[in-house]
């Protein structure tokens, strides 16, 4: 016997599209939203997006990351890296959801098959959401973390040569750090290694291959120090996606 639990979803802010240039003869455009939910009369915090193609595309052609962020530019619930398993134009994703108050903003990393590998975007920056207030922070009070990540122009290197900071720094900078600012599933900070946020496939059948997992699977990544090796504690990628 199968129960439905009712879920309302309500409070969502979104960034505007991001729109891409023709890749492999095809164009996109994907948000970075927030969304906050009721569930039997818990109130939860998630980050979405959208990914729509200019046509129909073939398996494995685009994929989305929906990214939460805390006000200080830290990573806190994200979902892995999907791709569209048959020919749409369109779909969703949908990142873990979370309880603990605070401001959360979403960022949405996105890749779309270029004939030769995929082409990587990070989205445009959704407002500020106050989670329980429910309420939209005003775009001019940006916090110390948003301001800084987003005026940096160098990251910081590790002894290994490796990157480190926030991932909104993309913003200026161009791209992301090789560790990025996170927040495990034990409440300790630390930094994810970006490709394992993200691993770089080569074709859609390889994509496809790697992602072959149901709706609300779940993958676990080290959580690491700013030195890269040593570990701290674990972060959780969850997959979730619709097709609307």
């Amino acid at each position: 016997m199968m129960f439905l639990i009712p879920t309302v979803a309500y409070g969502d802010v979104s960034s505007d599209p991001y729109k891409t240039p023709s890749i492999n003869g095809y164009t996109y455009s994907f948000t970075s939203e927030v969304w906050t939910r009721s569930i039997s009369g818990a109130k939860t915090v998630e980050a979405s997006t959208f990914i729509r193609a200019s046509a129909n595309v073939p398996s494995g052609y685009m994929g989305g990351q929906a990214r939460l962020y805390t006000s200080a530019g830290e990573l806190w619930v994200a979902s892995s890296m999907t791709y569209n398993t048959s020919k749409i134009a369109g779909f969703g994703v949908d990142s873990p959801r979370a309880k603990t108050k605070g401001t959360y903003y979403a960022l949405t990393r996105a890749q779309f098959y270029n004939g030769n590998g995929y082409t990587s975007y990070t989205g445009y920056r959704s407002p500020n959401f106050d989670f329980l207030s429910l309420t939209l922070n005003n775009e001019s009070e940006y916090s110390m973390g948003i301001v800084n990540s987003m005026m940096q122009n160098e990251y910081d290197v590790n002894d290994n040569g490796e990157t480190y900071g926030s991932a909104l720094s993309d913003y200026t900078i161009g791209v992301e750090p090789d560790l990025i600012s996170a927040i495990g599933t034990n409440g300790i900070k630390g930094y994810v290694k970006s490709t394992d946020l993200t691993p770089n496939y080569n074709s859609p059948e390889e994509a496809i291959e790697e992602q072959m997992v149901a709706n609300g699977d779940t993958r676990i990544i080290p959580l690491y120090d700013y030195n890269g090796t040593t570990i701290l504690g674990e972060f959780e990628l969850v997959t979730n996606y619709r097709t609307e």
